[in-house]
């Protein structure tokens, strides 16, 4: 049996024994209140028993200007990597909310490479893997997009709503509602404005190369 699979997959463990794992770009230089508050949040609408954090990212950053600048090197992604594992492999849920936005120069290329490799170890886990809407958006972005593509609708519904499969999801979720729009409303914008950790831009990242 290989490391990553079991008899029983973590995503058919009872409520109470499941765990949600967020994974995130890089760890705060502050408290992370807020972030932490928002992912219990989500936790609490997906009905997990806890909640854990990983970074894609070792080091305590502020902004992608300083990812760029610290990620130089692999060392700080590589380092990374046991935590995330360690965290996949106590999950039975997984939420992507490590932001759109990418560090710029050659901290870009191991940002790409993380993704690809965490990519790789999500799909054949039998995990839940969710984001909000239509990619990996940072949880400081989640009230003011729930709030565009979901009118209408309290935070707390939208933000069920909007927590959909992943794209490369192997396990068969129930799928979102679109958003419900009156007639003659303008279809929502899914662009935010932010700092790394959340969604510079909020623009569709590229995929991996």
């Amino acid at each position: 049996m290989r490391r990553h699979e079991a008899a029983n997959p973590p995503a058919q463990r009872p409520a109470s024994e499941r765990r949600l794992v967020a994974v995130l770009t890089n760890p705060p230089t502050t408290s992370g209140v807020r972030t932490t508050a928002r992912l219990h949040h989500a936790g609490e609408i997906l009905g997990v028993g806890s909640l854990g954090t990983v970074n894609l990212f070792a080091l305590p950053t502020t902004s992608s200007v300083q990812i760029a600048s610290e990620g130089l090197d692999i060392a700080g992604w590589a380092d990374a990597r046991a935590a995330i594992l360690d965290g996949l492999t106590q999950a039975s849920d997984v939420l992507l909310p490590y932001g759109l936005a990418e560090p710029t120069g050659p901290a870009r290329g191991h940002f790409r490479a993380q993704v690809a490799w965490l990519n790789s170890e999500l799909a054949p886990r039998g995990l839940r893997v969710r984001q909000v809407g239509d990619g990996p958006r940072h949880p400081s972005r989640w009230q003011r997009w729930t709030h565009r593509a979901y009118p209408g609708l309290d935070f707390r519904t939208a933000l069920g709503r909007a927590m959909v499969p992943w794209p490369g999801q192997p396990v068969t979720l129930s799928p979102a509602r679109a958003p419900v729009r009156q007639r003659g409303t303008p279809a929502p914008r899914h662009r935010d404005g932010g700092t790394t950790g959340s969604d510079e831009g909020d623009a569709a990242p590229q995929p991996p190369r």
